[in-house]
């Protein structure tokens, strides 16, 4: 008798944690939340450059316990990230820990409940968990990003298990990424960046932007930042505390957006 967890992982068609088995039956329901061919090309996995197709995607969506509303969000992530300019390749390959972050805006990413408050990178949040996970294992099974085999990593990072999020635009002072990018706030947008391994900055003290934001400005310098050695673009999540202090004295996203990178 074929015990069905194991048999995936002994493949390997996981990411080391159990999946969910797919079956015709789940893999139709799947299927059934969009009106897309399933046999339509997405694109090609690097760096084994393996199609994608519109059933691959779901069939990792499936086993990576995704529900079948959570499909769109992974659909509509895949073209972005195969596109020459983000490098997919080079984020297999590299020896850097690096991972694909997805940033989900809009009215469906609120319907189906991605988390952008309290603990929102890490786990009890099934959309969050099972979108990101969905990426990364076709990033494994299709594109052959394996440590060691494909990929040159030497840690590699937590956020290679998964590293999807919204924002908490309830208790933000200031429009969403994406409207400031000129989208309707219902409209559903979804952000794709190359991150390293979150750099945590904390305080508790700074009541004025100034000292708060050289803080931030700091860890984004740090030695041990690919920023140093490469110019890269980054990532600055702020939390209600910290966007309320800029808030309140003038400031709006984009003025904090500059103030950073000069």
């Amino acid at each position: 008798m074929i015990d069905e967890f194991e048999f995936f992982l002994e493949k390997p068609w996981s990411d080391g944690l159990p999946v969910v088995t797919p079956t015709e039956a789940r893999l139709a329901a799947m299927l059934a939340t969009t009106s897309r061919d399933p046999d339509e090309s997405i694109g090609r996995m690097p760096p084994t450059m393996e199609p994608v197709t519109v059933r691959s995607a779901a069939l990792h969506a499936l086993m990576a316990g995704c529900k079948p509303e959570y499909l769109p969000v992974v659909l509509g992530a895949l073209p972005l990230m195969l596109r020459d300019e983000f490098n997919l390749n080079g984020v297999q390959g590299t020896m850097h820990g690096v991972a694909p972050l997805m940033i989900v805006n809009g009215a469906h990413a609120r319907q189906i409940g991605i988390n952008g408050g309290n603990g929102c990178f890490g786990p009890g949040f099934r959309a969050n968990a099972t979108i990101g996970r969905a990426i990364r294992l076709m990033l494994l099974n299709l594109g052959g990003g394996m440590a060691g085999i494909a990929s040159a990593t030497i840690f590699a990072t937590p956020m290679r298990y998964t590293a999807c999020i919204t924002e908490n635009i309830e208790r933000s002072p200031w429009e969403s990424l994406a409207v400031s990018k000129g989208y309707e706030g219902d409209d559903d947008v979804i952000t794709c960046a190359m991150v390293e391994s979150p750099r945590l900055h904390f305080d508790d003290v700074s009541q004025e932007p100034e000292r708060l934001l050289t803080g931030i400005a700091d860890g984004m310098t740090g030695l041990g930042s690919w920023n140093m050695h490469a110019r890269s673009d980054m990532v600055v999540a702020l939390g209600p505390q910290h966007a309320g202090i800029c808030a309140r004295a003038g400031m709006s996203r984009a003025d904090v957006h500059r103030w950073l990178v000069e």
